[in-house]
């Protein structure tokens, strides 16, 4: 931890704490709340202890530090771009207001931080799986903890079968829709919570995805590819990658963001872009292909 590093906090313990769910597997489970280690040792086993594990470790300083400095009285102005791990002095201290907006500034950037690249289903696990670690850190944070312990028994973070479920009935839709909209929506918030607090939560463009053909067609991705580098100047792109069942992905990087190409088979099968940004102009030339958007998420709730 840099603050640790920098010597502004002194030796700390290194307390294991997990999602807080009935998800949490038995190993992990014998770990919550004890000490695994102390920052000065080496060779301290931590999170993640297995595949999708969502345990984390939270520091409780036990020593001086070396930087001697007067422990501040508010959190800073730039508190919401902090990681969970730079605020340990703050935990349990924090109002609600600032606590809301943290978790807001944190689960707004959850697709930046996921390969796009990445078949849905997975794509859809790693930002669920951020979004309940992110309301877990969120809720340590808080002051208020009898609040916190109601949060914990009345909206406890969510188990990923029981999530799907809920969609497929709630939406009457098909379990890989609901996988598609758990992605889709995993930076929306509460927006009553946020009313509570006269939050004006004005949300980034997230991600539009242009579907080019429901089947697999080496031309279309060729031609797809042709099209995107024709229109910006100056754009970088990497080589062509083909898996072993002859699926196609080529990335590209510009000032705008990244734009992701796909020819897949498998769970998608399909041709499509992903972009980072609103690419609508680009495909309404004559002689292009039918494409339907998606997913796309700009504006205010």
């Amino acid at each position: 931890m840099q603050s640790i590093a920098d010597g502004y906090m002194g030796r700390c313990e290194m307390v294991w704490t997990t999602a807080g769910t009935n998800r949490v597997c038995g190993r992990c489970m014998e770990l919550k709340d004890t000490v695994v280690g102390t920052t000065d040792q080496s060779g301290v086993t931590i999170p993640p202890l297995h595949p999708r594990c969502r345990c984390a470790i939270m520091y409780r300083e036990v020593g001086a530090p070396r930087v001697m400095q007067p422990k501040p009285s508010k959190p800073p102005k730039d508190i919401e771009n902090r990681d969970f791990e730079d605020l340990q002095i703050f935990l349990g201290k924090l109002d609600n207001l600032t606590v809301r907006k943290w978790y807001i500034y944190h689960d707004e950037r959850i697709h930046e931080l996921i390969d796009s690249s990445l078949p849905i289903e997975q794509k859809a696990r790693m930002a669920f799986d951020l979004r309940n670690k992110y309301r877990t850190q969120a809720r340590e944070l808080m002051a208020d903890q009898e609040l916190r312990r109601e949060l914990d028994r009345t909206n406890p973070n969510p188990i990923w079968k029981e999530k799907i479920a809920d969609k497929m009935q709630r939406k009457n839709i098909t379990r890989e829709e609901a996988i598609a909209d758990i992605w889709a929506t995993a930076t929306k918030s509460n927006a009553k919570v946020n009313e509570q607090f006269n939050l004006a939560v004005k949300r980034m463009v997230k991600r539009f995805t242009y579907i080019i053909s429901w089947q697999p067609d080496t031309e279309l991705f060729q031609k797809t590819c042709t099209l995107i580098e024709r229109h910006f100047y100056n754009i970088k792109k990497t080589a062509i990658l083909q898996d072993v069942d002859g699926s196609l992905i080529r990335e590209y990087r510009h000032e705008k963001g990244n734009i992701l190409v796909g020819s897949i088979f498998g769970f998608d099968d399909d041709v499509h872009v992903d972009s980072d940004f609103d690419l609508d102009e680009y495909f309404t030339e004559e002689g292009t292909w039918y494409k339907k958007k998606i997913f796309a998420s700009k504006g205010s709730n």
